[in-house]
C-alpha cells in the first residue's frame, strides 16, 4: 500500500496532467527569432505583424536585428487579441538557458506562446490552532494596498515575484560570482 504522501505526490500529478491540455503547434504558427523558435502565435497575430515578421519555412519569423522591438509592437496589439501589457518584461529565449533574444510584457507571453519563468514563495504562519498557509500573490496584490491605505503595520513573510527581464545579466557577468 502506498504511503500517504506517495498518495498526494500521485494526486498532485495526476492533476498537473489533467491541466495540460495545450496541443502544440495546434492551430498555432511557430513564432522565432531569425531561426531560433520562441513562441507560437495564432493567424490573427500573425497575420498583424506581417510589417515586422516575415514568413519562414519553419513559421514566422522576427529578424534579430529587429527583436528588440517586439514588446513596442506587441503592446498596441493587445486589445485585438485578448491581452493586455501590465509593465513587466520579460525575457524571450529559445532555451531557458539560452541567451536573450528579446523582451516581451508578462500579458503578452500567452498570445505569443512564449515561456515565462517566475517565482513564488509562499510562507506560513503559527496560529493557536496550528501552522497555516499563507499565499503571498493573493495578499501583495490583493490585501497590501488596502493595509498602506489604512495606515496599519504589514509586516511580509513570504517572497513572491517574476523573474524580470535581464535580472540576473549584471550578475552573471560579475566577476564576484
Amino acid at each position: 500500500m502506498a504511503s500517504s504522501a506517495e498518495q498526494v505526490s500521485a494526486g498532485l500529478l495526476a492533476r498537473i496532467a489533467e491541466c495540460r491540455t495545450a496541443v502544440l503547434p495546434g492551430p498555432r504558427i511557430p513564432l522565432l527569432i531569425g531561426e531560433a523558435p520562441v513562441g507560437y502565435v495564432g493567424a490573427a497575430l500573425a497575420a498583424d505583424m506581417a510589417d515586422y515578421a516575415r514568413p519562414h519555412p519553419g513559421g514566422l519569423s522576427i529578424p534579430p536585428e529587429d527583436a528588440a522591438r517586439l514588446n513596442d509592437i506587441a503592446t498596441p496589439l493587445g486589445p485585438a487579441h485578448g491581452f493586455r501589457t501590465r509593465g513587466e518584461l520579460f525575457d524571450v529565449r529559445a532555451r531557458i538557458d539560452g541567451p536573450v533574444l528579446a523582451t516581451l510584457d508578462r500579458g503578452a507571453l500567452p498570445a505569443f506562446g512564449v515561456i515565462g519563468v517566475g517565482v513564488h514563495l509562499n510562507g506560513y504562519v503559527q496560529r493557536a490552532d496550528g501552522p497555516h498557509l499563507w499565499i503571498g500573490t493573493w495578499f501583495v496584490r490583493s490585501v497590501a494596498p488596502k493595509f498602506r491605505r489604512s495606515r496599519r503595520r504589514v509586516k511580509p513573510t513570504t517572497v513572491v515575484g517574476s523573474i524580470a527581464a535581464s535580472a540576473f545579466a549584471s550578475v552573471a557577468s560579475s566577476d564576484a560570482c
